[in-house]
């Protein structure tokens, strides 16, 4: 069985079409846990509509105002129960093997690692207009991603896991779970972040080949996909003082993860994750150093430059005053 945790707010737009996807799987083992965050037009109408046609589907009423998504949906991840989990996003639409390619991979890495484990596995995603139209076959393409860096010493900086491509399993959910002792924790950026974080220090990370989630770009996204460009390098460098911010945010991430897990962490995570925590209060030459050596830099050609002006540009005393 597998838990599918939807957390609505305002999503009556696209909601139907997305349960109607799910509904639509070609793996048929699954439970959808559906929340609603106080929404304002017909989410929870749909809802209900869904719950009296499918006995699949739950509506999970928890009495909170989780005020952003990061917090509703880890709430949603701490009440499943199921041997494995997927995060799924209000607007967007799943092709139907969208859950038999991710479960028949996490058994596979299950099978290798074992089931105590935590495994947590993600892919690509296509990019669509309201009407699912196709703007892009390749999300990361799209949005300039690098797929290479698939390790700690770059998702500390970057994110590469979709939160709508994840499946994880119930050892991932319980390390999160059992260690993460305030959901609504600001340091924490996402909780999609978040998972593949902890995955890759203790378990194992893999992205599937192939796109399974048709991602609905609109005027209301949460998180937006944003077309890369180098031409979108010298707006960039104008905002200067949000990127430094998105730094800070990053370091400061890295240093909750290690306040909570550094204890039960392998030292070599820790080093890496602590090399990264304390950056913004170094030298930079030091820091610039490091990252090299230690193979922190981003791969990404002008994303790379972008880090490098960062950290050659923030101040260490402003960035305290935050």
């Amino acid at each position: 069985m597998i838990d599918i945790l939807l957390a609505v707010y305002n999503g009556a737009d696209f909601l139907s079409e997305q349960i109607e996807s799910i509904r639509c799987q070609d793996y048929t083992n699954w439970h959808l846990m559906i929340s609603d965050d106080g929404s304002s037009d017909d989410s929870l109408l749909i809802i209900q509509k869904a719950t009296n046609e499918d006995s699949r589907i739950e509506q999970i009423q928890t009495g909170l105002q989780h005020k952003n998504p990061r917090y509703h949906f880890l709430d949603l991840l701490a009440r499943s129960r199921a041997e494995y989990f997927a995060f799924c996003d209000q607007d967007d639409y799943w092709e139907s093997n969208k859950l038999s390619v991710s479960m028949a991979k996490l058994k596979q890495l299950e099978q290798k690692y074992g089931k105590e484990c935590p495994l947590l596995v993600y892919s690509d995603m296509s990019v669509v207009d309201e009407e699912l139209n196709e703007i892009s076959g390749s999300f990361m393409r799209f949005s300039g991603m690098d797929e290479r860096g698939q390790d700690l010493e770059h998702l500390l900086s970057i994110n590469l896991a979709a939160g709508c491509t994840v499946t994880g399993n119930a050892a991932l959910r319980k390390l999160i779970c059992e260690y993460t002792e305030d959901y609504e924790d600001p340091r924490i950026l996402m909780h999609d972040w978040w998972a593949i974080l902890l995955a890759i220090c203790f378990g194992h990370v893999e992205r599937i080949p192939g796109c399974y989630v048709r991602y609905r770009q609109h005027g209301t996204n949460s998180v937006g996909a944003k077309r890369y460009s180098i031409w979108n390098i010298p707006q960039k460098l104008v905002k200067l003082r949000d990127n430094e911010k998105n730094y800070w945010d990053t370091c400061r991430q890295a240093g909750l993860l290690y306040a909570l897990y550094g204890d039960i962490m392998p030292t070599q995570s820790g080093k890496i994750i602590m090399t990264y925590a304390e950056s913004i209060h170094r030298p930079r030459l030091e820091v610039i150093v490091k990252f090299y050596r230690m193979k922190m830099m981003k791969l990404q050609g002008m994303q790379r430059i972008g880090q490098l002006v960062m950290i050659i540009l923030h101040k260490p005393e402003a960035i305290r005053e935050h």
